[in-house]
């Protein structure tokens, strides 16, 4: 059920740097091939990220997870 509902997050997400991918060769100067290199990166270290916070999540709790980065970004 979480895969099912991540799935679109995934794909809005890398909408997003696919839109700003123009502004960011155009700020750091990147070429076509560096800005592909952005996009594989931003994808491998959002893959990389999920299975590591649902072992967090696994050992603290999910309400405390929730909680602790509610927190962190300030949002209520």
């Amino acid at each position: 059920m979480i895969l099912v509902l991540t799935r679109p997050m995934l794909v809005v997400d890398t909408s997003i740097v696919n839109v700003a991918l123009p502004d960011i060769g155009r700020d750091l100067g990147f070429s076509s091939a560096g800005l592909s290199w952005v996009v594989t990166a931003y994808a491998l270290s959002f893959g990389g990220l999920v299975p590591l916070s649902g072992k967090v999540g696994s050992l603290i709790g999910p309400r405390r997870v929730n909680i602790t980065e509610s927190t962190k970004e300030g949002s209520p």
